[in-house]
């Protein structure tokens, strides 16, 4: 009973902590973040990760620094993921489009060969990831349409595709050096 009533006590507190905060944390990760859809779900993260931790906040001495501490933390963190995300994107864009311009059958057969690896990586993805990443960047779809055609909290499709962006990022700076090797010995 005991318990209970604790429990009751904590949840009492938690709401009022998310109704005095709440409206304030998303419009500064909203100035942050520049996008509606990842202030919700960074907001959404932050007053988890506040639940979760509240057995620290009896050490915190000045609540409104370390909420806002981690609301730019966590807002930071989505800003860099996503720059790294767009990085590789235009990466492996770079080295999968041909320059029909050119006709360079050396290019060619390099975008060739990193098709071929990319399809390997892919291949070598968990089925989950395998369908984020081939939803994301084969259809276009937003992590929002993945997330209700798949039946899956948008935080998972972004995991699932940070997870399947990092596994080819690794599988392609090695095979970089074994084209460029493989091209220069053919030549």
């Amino acid at each position: 009973m005991a318990q209970e009533t604790n429990m009751q006590m904590e949840e009492s507190a938690f709401r009022e902590l998310f109704d005095q905060y709440n409206k304030r944390v998303y419009g500064y990760v909203l100035a942050i973040a520049k996008s509606h859809i990842a202030a919700e779900e960074l907001t959404q993260d932050i007053f988890i990760k506040l639940w979760l931790s509240a057995h620290l906040l009896q050490n915190v001495t000045n609540l409104d620094n370390y909420i806002f501490t981690l609301a730019r933390n966590r807002t930071l963190n989505y800003l860099r993921a996503v720059a790294n995300n767009d990085k590789l994107i235009s990466e492996l864009q770079t080295y999968l489009e041909p320059d029909y311009n050119r006709n360079n059958v050396d290019d060619h057969m390099a975008s060739n060969e990193y098709n071929r690896i990319l399809q390997d990586a892919l291949s070598q993805l968990p089925p989950q990831q395998k369908r984020v990443y081939e939803y994301s960047r084969n259809k276009g779809m937003s992590t929002q349409e993945i997330a209700l055609e798949m039946g899956i909290a948008p935080n998972t499709v972004k995991k699932h595709l940070t997870e399947a962006l990092r596994f080819i990022r690794t599988k392609m700076p090695l095979n970089k050096a074994a084209i460029v090797l493989t091209m220069f010995l053919i030549s």
